[in-house]
């Protein structure tokens, strides 16, 4: 027979920051009149604390830096990469195959419309990004726009997304096109299906 064990009572800090192992501590210096206006006006913000204003301004900044070291062609062939890949698990998960598609079950047409709209709007996304540190990418980005007003696989800026208004092929056309021309950036030779 064991004898029953104790519970121990934790001394210290409760649960936090300092004991996750996905953060670290550390040290800047700041101007004592920047860092009083920046504790001002968080404490008007309930939610936002010092640290994590920190962190998102460093992802911002690391969002920005990040295109500055690859060439135009590398990031298309990236692009083009992960758009191809997205396309293929949108397709799969269609058919109840692949990583989105939860128990081999089909996945409703508007779901399927939904992933794609997503998939516009990260390409989107990640082309303007790039078009600010890769001039090449610019007129790029500027004609993809136009490709998804054109073809209305863009929802208006301040609407909401209406999957009933949007068609799959358009999707996949405005994809196509994008896919065509990150391959002529990326110096690939583009073969038509």
């Amino acid at each position: 027979m064991t004898a029953p064990t104790r519970r121990k009572s934790r001394r210290g800090r409760p649960p936090g920051k300092h004991s996750d192992p996905d953060y670290v501590q550390v040290g800047a210096y700041l101007q004592r009149r920047t860092y009083e206006a920046v504790k001002q006006r968080l404490a008007e913000r309930p939610g936002k604390d010092f640290s994590g204003l920190v962190d998102q301004l460093l992802v911002d900044w690391l969002d920005s830096t990040a295109y500055k070291s690859l060439s135009a062609p590398v990031f298309a062939r990236k692009l083009a990469d992960e758009i191809a890949g997205q396309r293929w698990a949108i397709e799969a998960s269609r058919r109840g195959e692949g990583p989105l598609a939860g128990n081999n079950q089909w996945v409703p047409e508007s779901t399927v419309k939904a992933r794609y709209m997503h998939l516009l709007d990260q390409a989107e996304m990640q082309l303007g990004k790039a078009s600010r540190s890769l001039p090449e990418c610019a007129s790029l980005y500027r004609q993809f726009v136009r490709q998804r007003k054109q073809a209305k696989v863009a929802p208006p800026k301040g609407c909401s997304w209406d999957p009933e208004l949007t068609c799959t092929v358009d999707m996949k056309q405005v994809l196509d096109w994008l896919q065509a021309e990150l391959s002529k950036l990326a110096g690939l030779r583009v073969i038509s299906a």
